[in-house]
């Protein structure tokens, strides 16, 4: 499994990366995903090794919707593509904001559809990883597990440092680095993993204060390989 997965990777830390609320308390994750209704941004993604042309993508903001898997309401972003529109759920718990994979709409509702990932491999209802500290400091680490699409990622992610960035929405002098080790494995037919199949990548994230992401970079084998730049971001 070595070829580029910069639509692997754009799904699984990109597609739905803006979240903050008023609503949430403590910590100050929520100065990193200003969250206010009609909020809105904007994307390129580049794939970097194969030459395609740039994408864009849009994020905004649904809504609260109370999801019956894990009895509690959570915030729902809505990634647009051309393709369609998928939601993505996050809530604060345990000192994490959380994210929920495996949603989509139905009759205008959101549902879980991760049924056969989590009977096969025992994840909970959801697939939930942790996304960010409640708060975010230089040296703060975690790990994550989680079943995305066909595979299994496996991401070391620690807080590096705080400096500047400059994409084409404007320069942010003042962002914090986050880089992650990622080993992806995919699933098999029967709902185990192969040891030996197994991708490495590894990534760095910019977010800016009152904006959220606003740069990631994705590199394989010590190549760049794909990157996501924030091109507008409109306030609600």
């Amino acid at each position: 499994m070595k070829e580029n997965l910069l639509g692997w990777r754009g799904c699984l830390l990109f597609a739905t990366l803006l979240l903050g609320c008023q609503k949430l308390t403590g910590g100050n994750v929520q100065s990193f995903f200003p969250f206010q209704e009609g909020a809105k941004w904007q994307y390129a993604q580049r794939d970097l090794i194969s030459g395609r042309p740039q994408e864009t993508f849009e994020l905004f903001f649904r809504g609260v919707q109370q999801l019956k898997e894990l009895k509690r309401e959570i915030f729902i972003i809505d990634e647009v593509v051309p393709q369609g529109t998928s939601p993505t759920g996050y809530f604060i718990q345990d000192g994490f904001l959380m994210k929920v994979f495996g949603l989509a709409y139905e009759q205008g509702k959101v549902v879980w559809k991760g049924e056969q990932i989590r009977y096969n491999l025992g994840f909970a209802p959801g697939n939930i990883e942790k996304f960010l500290p409640e708060t975010l400091t230089v040296g703060a680490q975690w790990h994550n597990r989680t079943p995305v699409l066909n595979a299994i990622v496996e991401a070391n992610s620690q807080v590096v440092g705080r400096e500047g960035v400059e994409v084409p929405a404007g320069r942010y002098p003042d962002c914090f680095r986050i880089e992650s080790n990622l080993k992806v494995y995919p699933v098999q037919p029967d709902g185990n993993t192969d040891p030996e199949d197994v991708a490495t990548f590894s990534s760095s994230d910019w977010y800016a204060t009152g904006v959220g992401l606003v740069k990631s970079q994705v590199r394989q084998e010590g190549k760049d390989t794909g990157e996501i730049l924030l091109l507008r971001y409109e306030e609600g």
